[in-house]
């Protein structure tokens, strides 16, 4: 206790008074070249916040901050670890999922005991009036619990972008009503927990021995966002016949055309 307390009052002798001390510019004219863009910035846009930077460097002096894990078996002594991923060994390889997750959030959301279906979404129909996912009419109500649609799809993103890519472009469509929701949008939601709770042990298996081929897969759906003429992109990468990379969202430039929303989707799968 005495060495705790020895420290407190080193800090507060140490530490920058933070009524003196609130941030600090640097002046020169001198520049410096940012790799990753090719920009040039200067000096004096640097801001330094004294105060965080202090903390930062007693916390690495003090070395009681919890170090990142490098490798899986570290990751796997975290006490989060149980609630990220599951990993079944087989002697072919290792099976990656998260039912435990899926089973929390289904509970979370009354859905545990529901019916489980084999599709995540309904198939949309070609015409606007009958299309679930048309955009909020005159005279319909919005959805009233909105907090409970954005808990929704974030425990729905969380999945997608760790095991789950078979739902990434039904999440991605979904999160785009988040601000104007309605009862419609709050039952394609439903539809996706449903399929989850038919498909809880679905994730990623990878094999212990492969061939060392990487491929990749590209789609474009040009015009899939009618209101605002934006398309789909969605790519998806293998490595001897295992998925390593995968993405669904919204391009945010405005394609001219099918083939021009297909070299976008091109291009942006190389980055």
């Amino acid at each position: 206790m005495k060495g705790s307390n020895d420290e407190t009052q080193l800090d507060k002798q140490l530490a920058p008074e933070e009524v003196q001390i609130d941030q600090i510019l640097i002046f020169t004219t001198e520049e410096i070249s940012m790799s990753y863009t090719g920009e040039t910035k200067n000096h004096s846009d640097i801001i330094i916040d004294n105060i965080f930077a202090f903390q930062e460097a007693m916390d690495i002096m003090r070395n009681d901050e919890d170090q990142e894990p490098q490798t899986v078996d570290e990751c796997r002594k975290m006490n989060d670890w149980p609630k990220w991923k599951e990993i079944e060994h087989s002697s072919n390889g290792i099976l990656v999922h998260q039912s435990t997750y899926i089973g929390k959030v289904l509970k979370r959301f009354y859905m545990d005991k529901s019916h489980p279906i084999n599709s995540p979404i309904v198939v949309r129909s070609l015409e606007v009036n009958k299309n679930p996912f048309r955009r909020k009419e005159e005279n319909e109500e919005l959805f009233d619990p909105k907090v409970s649609y954005l808990n929704a799809i974030g425990a729905l993103m969380y999945l997608a972008n760790c095991t789950r890519p078979d739902i990434a472009f039904f999440v991605n469509l979904l999160a785009r009503y988040s601000s104007v929701l309605t009862k419609r949008h709050w039952n394609e939601i439903k539809y996706v927990l449903q399929y989850l709770r038919g498909t809880s042990d679905v994730g990623l298996y990878y094999l212990k021995e492969s061939k060392s081929q990487l491929i990749g897969y590209v789609y474009a759906g040009y015009l899939l966002d009618l209101y605002k003429t934006r398309s789909q992109m969605r790519y998806i990468f293998t490595y001897g016949g295992m998925i390593i990379s995968w993405k669904s969202v919204k391009q945010t430039m405005v394609a001219t055309s099918s083939n021009h929303s297909e070299i976008l989707t091109i291009h942006e799968s190389k980055s």
